[in-house]
């Protein structure tokens, strides 16, 4: 209490605590890879009793947290500074955790309001039960408050504390964990994307023979998982035993199990109330790579014609990638898939989960099947097997729906306002699969939103020309990631703001490049100390844009403002204006920094401050006799 008694939450050097977190942090993962349990353990109860990593849990996620304005289950929503101290406080690993409830649903179709519910304390978690899911065609859903139509079948917003709790926990448990976890496990890692998974199975596949691909989600097999068995996998002291126990007890996993699919595709891995659930879908998982690369090396006789005898090469037969809850299996003998999908049956009922027939296939490489958004598929090819790789066309439908519902929520919108909510979702969707065959497909999908585009424009008026001119200029030169395009059919817009005239365009997506991807080097962790790599790797394959790539490989990886280094954990960098807008900064690259979120609310601070502080021009040439005063210092 006496550490906290005089802190105020604007005056915290966040920068060092950040830096004395991850130390802790890189000593625990170190220990973890040297199989050192009583140092880890000492190093794990130092972290979550420090002042740092509280201040750390709290500021994620009530400050960098994208859903931090959303409130938790019991409507608590922290926005002052003296709340956020307040939760620094205290936040403490303590064993105990709200008990989840799950609303029913009745004959009739009726459901539970959320308020009556949290009137009753009996919830943190609130959601249509998967059984009745499945037939929500036949159910009428009484419409009750904003947040139930929000999230619809799932609201996994967890109290805020509970949530601060869990990510107090994950600095603790994720560094041991990272230090173990198999090669070919991507999903909700550090450092880890969908990206790294696809082109696993792109060098499993490339090959010049047909392969066996056996594709499964295990999410909703979470609902059964053994709390015993798990726990006794964790290996952790007692007090993290305890407060794992409460959670599982609570549900947390059946909260998982129920989440929405639509979180792999998208750039933030984890969505709002979920925090540790993630990694503990991982520790689920640990151990099944191996095990089945160690079955199948036992496995009598050659994994096919003309492998090389011993078990390297039979344990290498067999392609094994995981992205969370979603498994690929990949070989070439179809006996052998399929003796290690029976074995994968066998080792996951240990842990209490059973694998879904409904949702799960086995089929030829040739026939093609999807994974994480991309059509992956081998194609012959003048008597050679290719694979090829490219954006799945339920991919394609649901974005260009997503554009559609946009474009007609802003049919009386300016076309810069317009621009603005499309811009970003373009940019994004063509980030995720430009490590693919995608120059096709950006090409019929950039007609196709430009169909919808025009459609909007002709619309709002009489005299074609005049519009097309308006939204459409010809002659004009579009600058997009350090390339200069000319085109007579780009949408423009225009707003006034307080420092001029401002106007924005909408790229095209075909201007996109497909780019060749490199996997992330399987002993790599960001918590391994070595800033270089990731530094040269964030800034070629990181999702940030070309803008944020530039300025981090010119920085070398360091926040101007703070010194300290950019690692892969931080989400929440911003660009800056070194000189403001307000004093006549442009937006150059010369002019343009690129800092930590909390370093650069603290510099638009101060430029306000020093902006509020400088005497008008006017009154300098002319003051009055308070200006004057304060001038001369004459009372």
């Amino acid at each position: 209490m006496s550490k906290l008694f005089n802190l105020a939450w604007q005056d915290v050097r966040w920068a060092s605590v950040h830096r004395r977190v991850l130390r802790v942090q890189q000593r625990i993962y170190k220990a973890s890879f040297d199989g050192n349990t009583e140092k880890i353990h000492f190093l794990q109860k130092k972290l979550i009793n420090s002042l740092d990593a509280k201040l750390l849990a709290v500021q994620r996620v009530t400050t960098l947290n994208k859903g931090r304005k959303i409130p938790g289950a019991d409507k608590i929503k922290v926005t002052s500074d003296k709340e956020k101290i307040k939760l620094v406080n205290s936040v403490k690993i303590d064993g105990l955790a709200k008990v989840i409830y799950q609303a029913k649903v009745s004959k009739s179709g009726k459901i539970a309001s959320l308020a009556e519910a949290i009137h009753q304390e009996k919830i943190s978690l609130w959601r249509m039960p998967s059984a009745e899911a499945k037939s929500r065609k036949n159910l009428k859903l009484r419409k009750t408050s904003k947040l139930e139509k929000k999230k619809k079948n799932l609201l996994g917003i967890r109290k805020i504390k509970d949530r601060i709790k869990q990510t107090l926990a994950l600095l603790a448990l994720e560094p041991q964990w990272e230090a173990l976890f198999e090669p070919n496990s991507y999903g909700f890692r550090p450092a880890r994307r969908a990206q790294d998974a696809i082109e696993a199975i792109y060098l499993n596949m490339h090959h010049r023979k047909p392969k066996w691909v056996y594709t499964i989600n295990m999410k909703k097999c979470f609902e059964n998982l053994d709390h015993k068995v798990f726990l006794e996998k964790t290996e952790t002291f007692s007090v993290m035993h305890k407060q794992i126990k409460a959670w599982l007890k609570a549900n947390i996993m059946k909260e998982y199990a129920n989440t929405s699919n639509e979180i792999t595709t998208s750039t933030n891995n984890v969505p709002q109330g979920n925090v540790i659930s993630f990694l503990f879908a991982n520790i689920a998982f640990h151990g099944l790579e191996n095990h089945l690369k160690e079955y199948v090396s036992n496995i009598p006789g050659l994994p096919y014609q003309g492998a090389a005898r011993g078990k390297k090469p039979k344990r290498a037969a067999l392609g094994i990638v995981r992205y969370g809850d979603d498994l690929v299996l990949i070989h070439i003998n179809k006996t052998i898939l399929e003796a290690s999908i029976e074995e994968t049956s066998k080792w996951l009922k240990k842990m209490g989960l059973e694998m879904s027939a409904e949702n799960s296939i086995l089929k030829l490489g040739t026939e093609g099947f999807t994974f994480l958004g991309f059509q992956i598929i081998q194609v012959n090819k003048n008597g050679k097997i290719k694979i090829k790789i490219h954006p799945s066309k339920i991919s394609k439908m649901e974005f260009l729906l997503k554009i559609r519902k946009i474009i007609q929520f802003n049919k009386a919108a300016s076309s810069f306002k317009l621009i603005k909510s499309l811009r970003p979702i373009i940019i994004g969707w063509g980030n995720y699969f430009k490590f693919s065959e995608s120059k096709e497909d950006f090409n019929k999908l950039s007609y196709m939103i430009f169909e919808k585009l025009r459609a909007w424009v002709f619309r709002r008026g009489q005299g074609r020309y005049k519009l097309k001119e308006r939204y459409f200029p010809s002659g004009k030169t579009y600058i997009f990631q350090g390339r200069s395009y000319q085109d007579n059919w780009i949408l423009n817009g225009k707003t006034k703001t307080t420092h001029g005239l401002e106007e924005n365009f909408l790229p095209q997506m075909f201007w996109i490049a497909s780019e060749k991807y490199v996997k992330v080097k399987t002993d790599k962790s960001p918590y391994d100390g070595d800033h270089t790599y990731w530094v040269q790797r964030n800034a070629k394959y990181s999702s940030f844009s070309t803008c944020f790539n530039k300025l981090l490989k010119v920085q070398q990886g360091i926040c101007p403002i703070c010194k300290s280094r950019f690692t892969s954990f931080d989400h929440t960098l911003e660009v800056d204006h070194i000189l403001p807008k307000s004093k006549g900064g442009k937006d150059e690259y010369s002019n343009l920094q690129l800092l930590h979120k909390y370093c650069h609310v603290r510099k638009t601070a101060n430029d306000l401050k020093s902006i509020l502080q400088e005497p008008d021009e006017g009154k300098l040439s002319s003051p009055d006799r308070k200006t004057r005063q304060s001038i001369n210092g004459v009372p």
